[in-house]
């Protein structure tokens, strides 16, 4: 008789917990649980947060602008991009940081200032990354303002303008980098941006 009866428990038990999750997983977006944290925005600023301590992060106010984004839900896209160098050199970025033409900086006028990107161009399959650290461009059509050295690398400079591939990348730091398929393309880029910057300067 006591085995039925904790036979019939374990059965109740499991039916309790299988309603739980019908009647629990349906508020919560299949979206938030693509990955092991959040990226949330707050004015101009993202931040990453573990699942395990979304509630007091919620709870402080930080996601008051309710836009999350996670990492299933970042789509590739294609948008023109172009550059800027010479005449910016030196200047404060939107971020504080002095631009370095010479370095690989990003600029857009919506995404908040260090969200990670990666942008491609289709044509040769070259490619760069970095947080976005300045706003523009400010010439309608266009997505991205990248630096004499990041357009060189992906071989726009002459074109002024081009069409690229991009996608938002989830990581918590974000370096600036380069995908080539030869070294030589680093030093040709820095040395196409030297070429433009003597240019400018006579």
């Amino acid at each position: 008789r006591r085995k039925e009866i904790d036979v019939m428990t374990k059965r109740v038990a499991i039916a309790i917990w299988i309603l739980g999750l019908f009647v629990t997983i349906p508020l919560f977006p299949s979206s938030l649980f693509a990955a092991d944290y959040y990226i949330v925005r707050k004015g101009d600023m993202l931040y990453r947060v573990p699942h395990s301590a979304h509630r007091t992060f919620f709870d402080n106010g930080v996601t008051r602008t309710k836009h999350i984004i996670t990492s299933m839900s970042l789509k590739s896209q294609i948008v023109k991009a172009s550059w800027y160098g010479p005449r910016f050199h030196g200047r404060p970025m939107a971020n504080g940081e002095a631009f370095n033409m010479f370095k690989i900086f990003i600029a857009h006028k919506e995404l908040p200032l260090g969200t990670c990107v990666r942008v491609k161009n289709l044509e040769n399959g070259r490619a760069i990354q970095a947080p976005i650290s300045d706003r523009g461009p400010y010439i309608p059509g266009r997505k991205f303002d990248l630096s004499c050295y990041a357009m060189g690398i992906l071989g726009g400079i002459e074109q002024g303008v081009i069409p690229v591939k991009y996608n938002v990348v989830p990581q918590q730091w974000c370096k600036p980098s380069a995908e080539v398929n030869n070294e030589a393309v680093l030093t040709s880029a820095h040395e196409r941006c030297q070429e433009e910057n003597h240019i400018q300067k006579n």
